[in-house]
């Protein structure tokens, strides 16, 4: 397969050999479920220029599986001509859906190639399709400290090899060069945090709101922190409009053309909405037919920010950018400020580049700049990051693409030629060999995947057990502190009292860090001149005035069983 992508690239190399001389510029391919996308970028001035940018529209499909859009013959013939406009360079493309995964995991150190081989067995359980068939991508963003020991922060990213093969053999019969295959997600997290300075700071959601589904990235401090995919999109709201209705006019149809135009014209429309459609169809009643979906989609992005808030970083998100084609609805974003109680904007990230090539019309701009976003992100990130085609593709694709020579001339050319003739077979018996090396070292690797499972679980063990040492050292280090409680707690205690259990905790019920909390059980003598229940009574109170102490309460006293001399209690409360 890699020597079949050498000897297809061979057609492009007569015309591009001895044009090197050119700047490079990063073309980005964005092939979504409604349209094609690509932006051409280079550097200009520390920042990057605009060339230009294509859309080209599909036709409308009826079944889900327009996903794929690579599969329609139209879909190959557009982009055949659009690479021929931008000289066929080499692409960047997206790849989304569920053929894609991304997962952020702490990894100990390690050499980049031991943590590429450890990841992909790491993650194995969290993939929606089996490790054996994944082609992975690690990105390590830092280091962080873990239970006293020092790790790695890794991002990575999956690819599913069925889908990503067929992606690729569809853009070579295209004629085109890929150069780097880039998740939806992080040509996401690329395109917005190279535009928008504010998504580096805090933070921020990212939803971009597609045909057939909404990827929800979270960056904190410019880093991807969360991913989530969200089963609505904008095809969702078009979906609830298809059917019949009964109007003063009589029974109107509304089949899938008819119900993308309703959509696109008055977008979010609210439950008091008034008028009526030129059918004669009550905006009130497409209101009613949309809100489903658009609760789904609410409430589905309200779980996951409550998530993170809980779990990841307290101080939540402090604004949504909404981008994708479905940003374009109108009233979207006011729809989800309101009900999520937060800053949505609109992400335009066309307008925010003011260093263009080509001038374009202002609706044009408004309209083009959200559903860009992906195919900009890609051509920004141009594989620095998580590029998931292949490691043994994408190493002998740049050693093809790095090659120039200083030829001049008719017989230059003619020698040129030759020997890109000869550099395509010695490239592609590499190629091959290069394959049975990868089958080589995959079996080896089968046979010490038990071991190296072993060994993760005994890193764990021991991770578990420093952190006990520690709690233990923490313990001892603050045992002045525990001896006063002790002594406290026994001069408190009245005669007629006898504790049988102490039981300090350091966790509520909810299971987050919280003060130590203290339960005692005893049994106290009714012999006294108290009584059983006066004697608790009084000790509750005592341990309250306590300094150690707080929040005292009995929660249990009964009278033991077969013992009437004595009475049975729990005592709850907190330690200062």
């Amino acid at each position: 397969m890699v020597a079949a992508h050498f000897l297809s690239r061979l057609r492009a190399w007569p015309a591009s050999l001895f044009s090197r001389g050119k700047a490079a510029a990063w073309i980005g391919v964005d092939i979504g479920g409604r349209a094609i996308k690509l932006a051409e970028l280079e550097p200009s001035g520390g920042g990057m220029r605009l060339i230009r940018y294509l859309i080209q529209e599909l036709p409308e499909a009826h079944t889900p599986q327009a996903e794929v859009a690579w599969r329609r013959p139209e879909c190959a013939e557009w982009l055949q001509a659009a690479l021929r406009e931008v000289k066929a360079g080499p692409i960047h493309v997206v790849l989304g859906g569920t053929a894609v995964a991304i997962r952020r995991e702490k990894a100990p150190l390690m050499s980049k190639a031991e943590l590429d081989e450890a990841m992909k067995w790491q993650v194995k359980e969290d993939l929606p399709f089996p490790v054996q068939e994944a082609s992975v991508s690690v990105e390590v963003l830092g280091e962080i400290w873990d239970k006293d020991l020092k790790k790695q922060d890794v991002l990575v990213a999956a690819a599913f090899t069925p889908t990503l093969n067929e992606l690729l053999a569809f853009l070579q019969r295209c004629g085109a060069h890929v150069a780097s295959v880039t998740p939806a997600t992080v040509a996401l997290w690329k395109g917005v945090t190279a535009f928008v300075p504010q998504s580096t700071r805090g933070s921020v959601a990212i939803v971009d709101i597609g045909a057939w589904d909404t990827q929800v990235v979270i960056l904190k401090d410019g880093q991807i922190r969360l991913v989530r995919s969200v089963a609505v999109g904008s095809d969702s709201l078009t979906e609830a409009l298809i059917g019949e209705t009964v109007c003063a006019q009589g029974k109107v149809a509304i089949d899938r053309a008819k119900a993308e135009a309703l959509k696109r014209r008055y977008g979010v429309l609210s439950d008091a909405a008034e008028g009526e459609t030129e059918d004669g169809v009550p905006l009130v009643y497409l209101a009613s037919l949309m809100r489903p979906a658009l609760e789904q989609l609410l409430t589905e992005l309200a779980r996951l920010l409550d998530f993170y808030k809980v779990q990841l970083d307290a101080a939540g998100v402090s604004g949504v950018l909404l981008c994708g084609g479905g940003a374009n609805l109108k009233s979207l974003g006011e729809f989800l400020s309101g009900g999520l109680g937060l800053n949505v904007e609109r992400l335009n990230v066309l307008a925010r580049m003011p260093d263009r090539a080509r001038s374009a019309e202002p609706e044009a701009v408004a309209e083009d700049g959200p559903r860009l976003t992906l195919a900009i992100g890609a051509a920004v990130n141009h594989g620095a990051a998580l590029n998931v085609l292949a490691a043994a593709r994408r190493r002998t694709a740049a050693a093809a693409q790095g090659m120039a020579f200083p030829l001049a001339g008719k017989a230059a050319a003619r020698w040129g030629t030759i020997a890109a003739v000869a550099l395509a077979a010695g490239l592609a018996a590499y190629a091959g060999w290069l394959d049975a090396r990868i089958r080589h070292v995959e079996s080896a690797w089968r046979q010490v995947e038990p071991s190296y499972q072993q060994y993760l679980e005994t890193s764990g063990s021991v991770n578990a057990l420093q952190g006990t040492i520690g709690q233990l050292q923490h313990f001892l280090d603050a045992q002045p502190v525990w001896e006063g409680m002790l002594k406290e707690l026994g001069e408190t205690t009245p005669g007629g009292i006898q504790l049988d259990e102490l039981l300090i905790t350091k966790e509520d019920a909810s299971g987050r860090p919280a003060r130590l909390r203290l339960a005692l059980k005893g049994t106290a003598s009714s012999s006294n001149r108290f009584g059983g229940q006066g004697l608790i009574a009084q000790y509750v109170t005592a341990l309250e005035d306590a300094v150690f102490f707080s929040d005292m309460a009995l929660v249990r006293s009964d009278a033991r069983s077969g013992d009437r001399a004595g009475i049975q209690f729990d005592i709850t409360g907190r330690l200062e």
